[in-house]
């Protein structure tokens, strides 16, 4: 009989351990899975920021990426609308009506990067704006700490990013067009030029180093305003727009920075 696999949380202290990294807490939600991802560690690996999450059932490993293509494999994804079927390629993957995958995949070797992941029916890639998130079951660490390189080697061969189109300010690749917010939310604009980055690794390495007034700016100009992001954010169809993303990542920045008060000493 074969053994069985770790648990995940057992996975994530090994993974840790490798990087000499540390389990943090956090609140991550996704759409593919039941239950939050409530534990993380935090590493920088070939240059490239990595978060590797478990919420005891599955494995969540996003890399930091920054690519002109966007595309789900494995599963498709609606939120940013990649969940037409790429034709001709090799692997399975799922696009949107932009940034299509196609041409890269049509270049030698480049499908089958996808095809060494060996994706299951219930795990995905997502490849999207400022990173690639790989949501897997465990096959126990030696098994998964390969498909992780594997993971690395398909980020280090995406196409460069391009600035976006359209109009407006250029924030962490994306573009915050204040004409789209209401005039409440464009009065967050210094705020989302210092804070609001789609990196989760390089977000709280950025918090855990800010000053205590910093963080209390960043908790009194962003909490009074979470309502009026989620309404913003719920009253839009997907693909979620620039504005969007990036105020939900000003809105996480904001909460984060919160905890980070609460934790230090004297506070």
């Amino acid at each position: 009989m074969a053994a069985p696999f770790p648990d995940p949380r057992v996975e994530l202290a090994e993974v840790a351990r490798l990087t000499r990294s540390q389990v943090r807490g956090q609140n991550l939600l996704h759409p593919l899975a039941t239950e939050p991802f409530d534990q993380v560690c935090r590493f920088t690996r070939d240059g490239r920021s990595v978060s590797w999450a478990t919420n005891g059932s599955v494995l969540l490993i996003d890399v930091s990426a920054s690519s002109s293509i966007v595309f789900a494999a494995g599963t498709p994804d609606q939120i940013l609308g990649a969940s037409k079927r790429v034709q001709g390629a090799e692997a399975v993957v799922f696009r949107s009506n932009t940034h299509s995958p196609a041409t890269w995949l049509s270049e030698k070797g480049h499908s089958s990067l996808v095809i060494a992941l060996g994706l299951g029916s219930n795990e995905q890639l997502l490849v999207a704006r400022k990173s690639a998130t790989l949501m897997i079951e465990t096959r126990g660490i030696e098994a998964d700490w390969i498909r992780f390189s594997d993971l690395l080697a398909l980020v280090a061969a995406l196409p460069p990013d391009h600035p976006p189109d359209g109009t407006g300010e250029v924030i962490d690749g994306l573009r915050f067009d204040a004409a789209e917010v209401t005039p409440r939310l464009q009065q967050l604009l210094p705020m989302l030029r210092r804070w609001a980055t789609g990196d989760d690794t390089a977000r709280s390495n950025q918090i855990a180093s800010a000053t205590d007034e910093a963080l209390r700016e960043l908790v009194e100009v962003v909490s009074p305003e979470l309502r009026a992001i989620d309404a913003f954010i719920d009253s839009i169809g997907e693909p979620l727009p620039d504005e969007a993303a990036l105020l939900g990542s000003l809105a996480e920045a904001a909460l984060e920075a919160k905890h980070e008060l609460e934790r230090r000493p004297g506070s």
